[in-house]
This record gives C-alpha cells, structure tokens and sequence, in this order.
C-alpha cells in the first residue's frame, strides 16, 4: 500500500497526542506500574515504549485526516470513475430500432461516499482487510468492485441485496473506487501542502 509507505516517511517522528492514553491502552500495567516510579523513569519508560511502537496505522490515519482537501468531502463527481459507453436500442422513425449512445455518470453515489466522521473506520477497515488479503490470504469481498464495471458481479450483487436487508446504507469496506478517490486526494494533497 503505497499511502502507508509515504505516510510512514512524511511522519517519520509521529507520538501520539495523548501518549499516557495510548501506553495505558497499550500495556494494562502502564497506569498501575508507573505511578509509584519517579517523573524520571516514568519519562525514560516511556520514550523506551514509544520508540518501539510504529504507529503504522495511526500515521495513515493522521496522513490522510491533514491531507484531503475540503474538495474530497464537497464534491460531487468522480473523475477517475472508468468511462464506459454504454449501447441503448430505443423505438426510432419507421418503427425501427435507434442506437443510443452514452457515457455513463461520474456522479458520486451515496455508498460511495465518506463523511468526515466515517474516515478513521473506513481507513481502520481497508487497513484490516488489506493485511488480511496480504498475510492471511483472506480474499477482499465481492462488492469491493461495485463501479468499475459497466455490469456488476453476481457476487457482489448477493453482497448488496444482503446489506439492504440488513437495512445497511453501505458496505463496511468502501468500493475501491472510493479508495482510490481518497489516495488520490491526499496524495495530491500532500503535494500541494508540501510545496511539492
């Protein structure tokens, strides 16, 4: 995942905001164990613990939050959506079939879309199932590819129906569409905020 490795290099020398938080989530015994230690020692355990930690997913999540422009949230098309030309025969002159022509929309779709408030999820999600396709093998689900072709797979129409069922408004793990808009965005960006 390209977006990690850049992430883990533009924010080389992340801590968290609140790092007694984190330790105390981290290690049980943090809260317990350091109180009855000197400011000191406490201090130097602490650094120890941060300097251990890699703060993989945390550096993506603070990446992306920094870099996707208002646009990412504001806007309304996509434009990277794959431009299909879609054949449509309709009642013609002479009561003959007419060819039609047209290109399909790069409307955003309300399941394609993030609020602001879903990001550290949906991120939290695409990371999971992206180390569990690396490391486990576990294969993405079918509905991930819901937009980049002018059909849909049965697999991933099975995936819809059983969402609306479950009267979900849109899959946990976002079409890949959507993940490619926001890469897109905060690589773009982060460019841009960097000067570069």
């Amino acid at each position: 995942m390209s977006l990690e490795a850049i992430s883990s290099v533009a924010y080389r020398g992340y801590r968290p905001k609140d790092e007694e938080q984190f330790l105390a989530k981290k290690h049980r015994w943090w809260p317990e164990l350091t109180r009855s230690l000197p400011s000191e020692q406490r201090a130097k355990l602490a650094d120890s613990l941060l300097r251990q930690e890699h703060f993989t997913f945390q550096k993506l999540l603070a990446f992306v939050t920094d870099s996707l422009p208002q646009s990412f949230w504001d806007g309304e098309e996509d434009d990277a959506k794959p431009d299909y030309i879609s054949s449509v025969i309709v009642p013609g002159p002479n009561f003959m079939g007419e060819e039609r022509l047209s290109r399909n929309s790069r409307k955003l779709m309300e399941w394609e879309r993030l609020a602001k408030d879903e990001l550290e999820d949906a991120l939290r999600v695409v990371y999971r199932a992206r180390s569990g396709l690396a490391h486990q093998g576990i294969p993405l689900p079918a509905s991930i590819v819901v937009g980049h072709y002018t059909m849909i797979p049965s697999g991933a129409v099975n995936e819809m129906f059983q969402l609306a069922a479950a009267q979900e408004r849109k899959p946990k793990l976002p079409p890949l569409l959507t993940f490619e808009r926001l890469v897109s965005a905060a690589m773009v960006g982060y460019l841009t905020r960097s000067g570069g």
